[in-house]
């Protein structure tokens, strides 16, 4: 996949250094700054046909936990988890390119980004950039995970050897 964390990094920074206690608006603002990363990503030579849903499938997993200011980095970190999930497998993204196609069939990454997610949120910092980093990491390490299968391209026979 062609991700860019940085350019995450970046987006992250930038939400958690405004100032605002908008709790739906901060949790669009993470939907959008994810499904910007996740736009140029590619499976091999293939390029994603997106359906324009997965950013509000992204925003329904996360907003629960912005809205409620009693969430706890465990829950945070699972609900982040499963919105990467519902962006790629509900339903799943498929790839196409020339004579071959394929569909987002997994996201075994999940389990880890998870751990990751609750190490980094479970600490303190004293500037916006380094958990907005670290997170950053996270969910690239797991993006980068999601699973694309591929069908052999019609007319022809598929041969284990």
């Amino acid at each position: 996949m062609a991700l860019v964390q940085a350019a995450l990094a970046g987006r992250l920074t930038g939400i958690f250094s405004q100032p605002g206690d908008n709790a739906a608006a901060k949790a669009v603002e993470w939907a959008s700054a994810y499904t910007s990363y996740a736009l140029p990503a590619m499976a091999g030579v293939l390029l994603p046909t997106f359906l324009g849903i997965e950013q509000a499938a992204f925003l329904a997993g996360i907003l629960p936990v912005f809205n409620n200011p009693n969430s706890t980095s465990v829950q945070f970190a699972n609900a982040l988890a499963n919105a990467v999930e519902a962006f790629w497998l509900l339903p799943p993204v498929l790839f196409a390119g020339p004579a071959v196609a394929g569909a987002v069939t997994g996201f075994p990454g999940k389990p880890l980004l998870i751990a990751q997610l609750i190490g980094v949120l479970s600490n303190k910092y004293q500037q916006a950039a380094q958990p907005a980093r670290q997170i950053a990491d996270a969910l690239d390490i797991a993006t980068k995970t999601v699973v694309v299968t591929f069908a052999p391209p019609p007319g022809s026979t598929t041969t284990l050897v």
